[in-house]
């Protein structure tokens, strides 16, 4: 029987729709609808009403339906089955930031591990840096963590969300400088098999991090500083101009102001450089440093061998206090794993 909502409230005789196929000769079609047993219960369907027509008269109606219980019922399963993916998913993306806000806690910013005065200093000069879209410089000796300071940067900013792209220039061969960081097309030259994005490329709306900035050969520093002030460079072999949103964090561990003076490097890229400049300082001027990084580093070691924390001192054959003040008499500047 067909007299009322899923509901429970009551057709207007009017606003039935198989009623209707008989006042107004129309073929009505409903889709979320319920049909009624004799015991009071209802099941969910889906039914075509045709008038059916006699000498031009209207004589009665066929009403065709589809019971669509098993349906229903797996649309509802789907539909919890989704409401429950997406509170698991709300509930790890805030346990992702719990765990993120810990572990900059803990380690002070990110992967920059240390508490002395020199560290804090380098925290203060990235708190407000990394939300611009400013270029930054970072210099410091080898081994003293400018690329963790480029990760925090980017981690920071409001590009996090993007990649940050890294191109170590020192190890680009000179004639493959150009390929590398602007990209070719096929045929461009002998070897070029394919079209092939640049470092740049890869980087749009991103960050790109260049590490060893006083590598790169004078001839190209003035595609690099075209490209960081107009966002515009040619690939090999094409024959169109592309543009890029790219933001550049680089670091060195040469005396840029020194190589502009000397001719090695052009001053205005390295005032584009320069906007924002960061010095990270070596181990030996943070001292205090020293024994947070050996714990980190026992840490992961015991984690890496399935280690418990007291087998640390086992695993490496002398104790924490001990390893911290080998590294200061040697005066590292890289603590490493070893």
């Amino acid at each position: 029987m067909h007299h009322s909502h899923p509901d429970g409230r009551a057709y207007p005789r009017e606003r039935c729709p198989i009623y209707a196929a008989f006042k107004d000769g129309q073929v009505h079609r409903v889709e979320d609808e319920v049909f009624w047993r004799k015991d009071g219960s209802s099941f969910p369907v889906e039914y075509t009403s045709t008038p059916i027509q006699e000498h031009g008269q209207l004589v009665g109606a066929v009403v065709v339906f589809w019971d669509v219980t098993r349906r229903k019922e797996a649309e509802d399963a789907l539909q919890r089955a989704l409401v429950e993916v997406e509170a698991l998913k709300n509930q790890l993306e805030e346990e992702n930031t719990c765990l993120q806000e810990e572990i900059e806690t803990r380690h002070n910013f990110g992967e920059i591990i240390g508490t002395s005065p020199a560290v804090a200093r380098v925290t203060h000069a990235i708190k407000p840096v990394a939300p611009t879209v400013a270029h930054v410089l970072i210099t410091g000796e080898s081994g003293t963590g400018k690329e963790l300071v480029a990760r925090a940067v980017h981690r920071l900013s409001q590009r996090r969300h993007r990649p940050l792209i890294k191109v170590n220039c020192a190890s680009v061969p000179r004639a493959l400088f150009e390929s590398e960081f602007f990209g070719h097309v096929r045929g461009a030259f002998t070897g070029a098999v394919r079209d092939r994005l640049g470092r740049f490329q890869l980087a749009d709306r991103g960050t790109l991090f260049l590490d060893e900035i006083g590598e790169i050969p004078l001839d190209l520093q003035a595609k690099l500083l075209r490209v960081l002030q107009e966002g515009e460079f040619e690939q090999a072999g094409a024959e169109r101009t592309y543009r890029v949103d790219v933001r550049s964090i680089t670091a060195t561990n040469r005396d840029l102001r020194q190589d502009v003076g000397a001719g090695r490097f052009r001053e205005d890229l390295f005032y584009r450089l320069n906007v924002c400049p960061i010095d990270v300082p070596p181990l030996r001027d943070r001292l205090g440093d020293i024994r947070p990084l050996a714990v980190h580093y026992l840490e992961q070691a015991c984690r890496q061998f399935n280690r418990g924390p007291g087998g640390a001192a086992e695993l490496l054959g002398v104790k924490p206090t001990t390893l911290a003040s080998r590294i200061k008499k040697a005066g590292l500047k890289r603590p490493t794993q070893r």
